[in-house]
């Protein structure tokens, strides 16, 4: 992986399953690894299907969070998934997939 992303805090990838991995012998293969291999301090990646309307919402939280001055963006993005909690109905709340369907790599 050739790009240098040194002194890059957070590489998003807002799509399903974009942060999912698989293991070829001792190696933890995918596109996370690659942007941490790259330089990225962090990288935010879906863990399966995401749905669209809890995907831009969280992602504008993210986003207007981060606009706003606030440079910590592991914070912003824990932040972001305890909003969206938040406003989900008990039901809803029940599937982890309406409010934290990506994890953070580090």
């Amino acid at each position: 992986f050739r790009a240098n992303l040194d002194g890059t805090k957070v590489v998003t990838l807002s799509t399903c399953k974009s942060g999912d991995t698989y293991s070829e012998g001792s190696e933890n293969l995918g596109m996370a690894r690659a942007f941490i291999a790259a330089g990225s301090g962090a990288v935010i990646g879906g863990m399966g299907p995401v749905n669209d309307s809890v995907c831009e919402s969280l992602f504008c939280r993210f986003y207007q969070t981060l606009l706003e001055g606030e440079h910590d963006a592991i914070a912003v993005w824990r932040q972001a998934c305890l909003k969206q909690l938040e406003q989900l109905t008990t039901d809803e709340k029940k599937f982890p997939a309406n409010w934290s369907p990506f994890v953070v790599y580090v």
